[in-house]
């Protein structure tokens, strides 16, 4: 008989078993990480079943859970294995099997899935890849203006960079509460501000449990010397990849944002070839500013639901 799917919540204490997970895949999502599905379980509960060497995770819901695809070495036809145990639970609960996918992991599982034509693309969901080299630099005619922005900071500011640690986290959470409320809309978009602020404490709070990266920015002169104004959160995704989970800065101080977007790159990021910056959730102007720094790739992502495998 085979083993069943005995799902559990994500907690901190799981970060050293699903990790090694992890570590197996190639992905460049900037989900694909245990730091990610913990910091927004909160937002987002997440679980995780182990199976045949595997981690399944899944994202409960009443009508129709989610799940990625199986977490680990696939190789001997464990993939295969194991997505038939998940169309197994699904089946049992009477509902399709409903996967994310990201167009990265098409490739591997054409000879799996039935009807990757009908997958489910969302555009606010896709991911910003950049070459590393390109936002150290900021070269090219392109990234022109960008670097009229850093340029600008730098002749405007005696400043520092020094990486997050125990001693000046608790000025990145004062420094987020400030941003947070500039930062409101006084309407129902208030509530995913908050949901996002809320996730970006809880990453400085449990930075080095998490294991994450980071660095912030301090100017050392005007009226503003010693506050922090900037500081950026993130971690490494795969051998070349480096992910920034969160960015925050005070856009009253011209080139706040590119100087923390370089910095990390040069200290935190400096052995990797790309950086992922995450999606922009569809917001225009997010969207907009990520464009304008010329992405190498948006990697999409979607959902397909499916009731059988290929043969």
């Amino acid at each position: 008989m085979a083993t069943p799917l005995n799902f559990k919540p994500i907690t901190l204490q799981d970060r050293d078993i699903l990790t090694p997970y992890f570590d197996k895949m190639d992905w460049k999502d900037c989900n694909g990480s245990f730091a990610s599905l913990f910091l927004w379980s909160k937002q987002y509960p997440v679980e995780y079943a182990l199976v045949e060497d595997m981690a399944v995770v899944r994202y409960p819901h009443p009508t129709i859970d989610s799940f990625y695809l199986p977490i680990g070495d696939g190789s001997g036809g464990r993939t295969r294995s194991v997505l038939e145990r998940m169309l197994a639970f699904v089946g049992q609960r009477g509902t399709p099997l409903r996967l994310h996918l990201t167009s990265e992991d098409l490739e591997g599982v054409r000879d799996l899935l039935p009807h990757l034509d009908a997958i489910e693309w969302k555009r606010e969901l896709a991911d910003y890849i950049y070459p590393a080299e390109k936002l150290r630099t900021l070269s090219g005619k392109k990234l022109h203006s960008k670097k009229n922005h850093l340029n600008r900071f730098l002749a405007e500011n005696q400043w520092q960079y020094e990486p997050l640690d125990r001693e000046n986290i608790p000025q990145c959470m004062q420094m987020l509460a400030v941003w947070e409320q500039q930062n409101r809309y006084g309407n129902e978009k208030d509530i995913g501000l908050e949901q996002e602020t809320d996730t970006v404490r809880r990453a400085l709070t449990y930075y080095d449990d998490l294991r994450l990266s980071g660095g912030l920015i301090r100017l050392l002169s005007g009226d503003r010397a010693g506050q922090v104004i900037a500081f950026a959160i993130g971690e490494p995704i795969t051998k070349d990849t480096y992910v920034v989970h969160f960015e925050k800065a005070f856009s009253d101080i011209n080139g706040s944002y590119a100087i923390i977007n370089q910095q990390t790159v040069e200290k935190q990021a400096s052995d990797f070839l790309y950086i992922n910056r995450e999606d922009d959730a569809g917001d225009e102007g997010l969207r907009k500013a990520k464009l304008s720094y010329q992405p190498a790739l948006l990697l999409e992502k979607g959902a397909l639901q499916i009731t059988e495998l290929l043969p």
